[in-house]
């Protein structure tokens, strides 16, 4: 599966701390009954085909971006996912009973509601002006850089988790590739960097329980499915992502900080 923070994640298939996007179908199950073999049927009416919108822009779009201006440094709120992969593109979803909604009924607090069957969802906190709002109507930001958390003397990120599923949460940092990088795409993003389970080399933590985490920069390593010789570059931080796997989900992120190494909070450039 596609490795950057612009497709699906890699390795397990997991849902990410980004916008409310997604289309949902579902099949009617047959059952069967001991309703009588003689009925009155009504009978068939021509069904009426939906007309497609006489405008595009009614239609619904991907990814919409919510406010990020409670949590310092973020850039972006939104969530990405099989329906919606392209980050910022503005685009139509694509056919999928894949599921999100992101609420955020008070500052700082992000919520994710999704039912993914085989699709995948990433709810995404960006930190670089990468991630844009998109507005056709509205020229992007000029200074679109990364995150330098190093520059910043910042080394560690912690995060409260309401109501995580069993099946767990795994985060994954992502960074832009270049210097040259000034759009959402798979030659500037790189996602696949996760902090592992120590029993367990090579495998992500998966968080499975309420409460706060604090998490070293240092200890997030490249995960195994992707190119080994890629390192995390913290001069150039473009995300976090909070990946999920398949089922119904409905938890939060709240009180998102970046520390330095006296565990004091960084909020400005």
């Amino acid at each position: 599966m596609p490795t950057n923070s612009t497709n699906m994640p890699a390795g397990p298939v997991w849902v990410l701390l980004a916008i409310a996007c997604g289309t949902a179908c579902g099949a009617e199950s047959s059952e069967q009954s001991d309703r009588p073999t003689t009925v009155e049927t009504p009978p068939l009416v021509p069904e009426e085909a939906t007309p497609p919108s006489a405008n595009a822009a009614d239609e619904p779009r991907c990814n919409q971006m919510y406010d990020a201006s409670a949590t310092p440094l973020l850039t972006a709120v939104f969530a990405a996912s099989d329906a919606c992969p392209e980050q910022r593109s503005g685009a139509l979803p694509m056919p999928s009973t894949t599921i999100t909604h992101v609420t955020q009924e008070e500052p700082g607090r992000i919520c994710l509601n999704a039912h993914v069957d085989s699709g995948w969802v990433v709810l995404v906190l960006g930190f670089d002006r990468i991630h844009a709002i998109f507005n056709p109507d509205v020229p992007p930001p000029a200074i679109r850089e990364p995150l330098d958390a190093a520059g910043l003397g910042i080394t560690q990120l912690q995060f409260t988790l309401d109501t995580p599923p069993a099946s767990g949460i795994q985060v994954d940092l992502g960074m832009v590739v270049g210097p040259d990088c000034a759009a959402p795409t798979a030659a500037c993003l790189q996602n696949g960097f996760y902090v592992m389970a120590a029993d367990r080399p090579g495998v992500p933590i998966s968080f499975t329980e309420a409460g706060t985490q604090t998490l070293q920069l240092s200890d997030f390593k490249v995960a195994p499915w992707e190119d080994p010789t890629l390192s995390l570059d913290l001069t150039r931080l473009a995300s976090v992502q909070f990946e999920l796997s398949t089922g119904d989900f409905d938890f939060c992120v709240r009180d998102f900080k970046l520390l330095d190494a006296a565990g004091n909070q960084v909020t400005m450039r």
